[in-house]
């Protein structure tokens, strides 16, 4: 079923980054963060080294290895 619940739930079942550390662009600024999951609304949820949390809906994102 990839309506609604399960669509959302395939996709953080596929989801290769979740817990992968990343870096991203927030306006003209590299960050990275941990990949926490994907939220609700199918963004990357990120967390910072500070602790604070971003949603990151689109753009790009590398795996740090």
């Amino acid at each position: 079923d990839l309506s609604g619940a399960g669509c959302i739930a395939k996709y953080r079942e596929r989801c290769m980054v979740t817990g992968k550390k990343v870096s991203f662009i927030c306006g003209e600024k590299e960050e990275t963060a941990m990949v926490n999951g994907i939220d609700d609304d199918f963004s990357i949820v990120l967390e910072r080294p500070d602790g604070s949390a971003v949603n990151y809906q689109a753009g790009e994102i590398s795996i740090i290895f």
